[in-house]
């Protein structure tokens, strides 16, 4: 529980049998606490209406929550490619991974308060592809991967403070 990389689903649910334009279930996932669920689908669908229609390329989910009064979001990523999506320990932040065009971006979405942050944008270096590693127990921290031209290694980010906390440079 907590967290799911579902890259292997594909084969697992046939969808190569079904074809490149089926939209379809790729995995389904609860939040610690199991107050916040995930669907995640194959294609990117429109936002506007609760029939969600298809839209080209990406993929799209649907997070709600177990009181159906505290919300329900749609969100849709249109030329994006899937990485893995991580719950905090807590159950209330989820980190989400995504390939868009030749950069891997990694969100932070705060479910009950509806906030989303572009983690990229706070990290320390530019042109640098990141990658997100575990939560720490509490919660409060990203372990972080960094590769580019000029460093490579590991940083702890603290989601509270909009921090680097320790870094370990390996180049």
């Amino acid at each position: 529980r907590g967290g799911a990389v579902l890259g292997g689903y594909n084969r697992l649910y046939g969808a190569a049998s079904l074809g490149a334009g089926v939209l379809y279930i790729m995995g389904k996932d609860t939040a610690p606490g199991c107050e916040w669920s995930i669907t995640l689908y194959s294609r990117a669908m429109g936002t506007g209406s609760s029939n969600l229609p298809l839209v080209r390329g990406g993929y799209s989910y649907i997070v709600r929550n177990a009181d159906k009064s505290k919300g329900e979001y749609r969100v849709t990523y249109q030329k994006s490619e899937y990485m893995g999506h991580w719950w905090s320990p807590d159950g209330e932040r989820m980190v989400m991974e995504f390939r868009q065009g030749n950069q891997t971006k990694i969100q932070m979405t705060t479910w009950a308060k509806g906030s989303t942050a572009n983690l990229n944008a706070a990290f320390p270096y530019a042109d640098t592809e990141y990658r997100f590693l575990q939560w720490s127990k509490d919660g409060r921290m990203l372990l972080i991967y960094i590769a580019g031209d000029e460093t490579e290694g590991y940083f702890w980010y603290d989601v509270e403070k909009w921090d680097t906390v320790a870094e370990v440079e390996m180049k």
